[in-house]
């Protein structure tokens, strides 16, 4: 069952209560921005393929749909509203990087694959924890890092092959 702004603001104002004494001010205001903002951009769809101007396309796009929501929302609870709207595009922008911008991915993905024990061996993970902790071992971090540097050239390689294809071939002469 789908809860109404009013009870939205009851939940935040129930959650604030509870850590009052643990929580500074400007920290609470900035979780109650990351908690709506983020919640709201994961209701908004990202574009089929990719865009040429994605602040564009967000701002015809979804901007006015976030204004409203924001706008009820601060109606039952005041909130920083010009906090929560650069906070909607920024998730929405993290979310379409993730979709559209493969160097994005390779640099998140072992913090992501650390915990995705659904999806990987305990090996993998083991490995991506080795990545992510490259600290302990200066030669282990060289390793690690000449690993993610070969990831990235191999999807570099792969784009750039992709470009190639896609071009149109033209001036040929016999």
């Amino acid at each position: 069952m789908a809860l109404s702004f009013g009870q939205v603001a009851s939940a935040v104002r129930q959650i604030l209560d509870r850590t009052s004494n643990e929580v500074n001010e400007a920290d609470r205001r900035t979780l109650i921005a990351v908690a709506i903002s983020r919640a709201i951009s994961l209701t908004l769809t990202l574009p089929s393929s990719e865009v040429e101007n994605l602040q564009g396309y967000y701002a015809n796009t979804h901007e006015p749909q976030v204004e409203d929501l924001l706008s009820k929302i601060n109606s039952q609870f005041v909130i920083d509203v010009r906090a929560c709207l650069g906070l909607c595009y920024d998730f929405y922008k993290f979310r379409y990087d993730l979709v559209y911008d493969s160097m994005v991915m390779t640099k998140l993905f072992p913090v992501l694959a650390k915990h995705a024990d659904i999806y990987f061996s305990q090996n993998v993970l083991n490995i991506m924890s080795k990545e992510l902790d490259k600290k302990d071992d200066e030669m282990i971090g060289w390793y690690y890092n000449s690993w993610i540097n070969l990831v990235r050239a191999i999807v570099t390689a792969i784009h750039e092959e992709k470009d190639l294809q896609s071009k149109p071939v033209t001036g040929f002469a016999l």
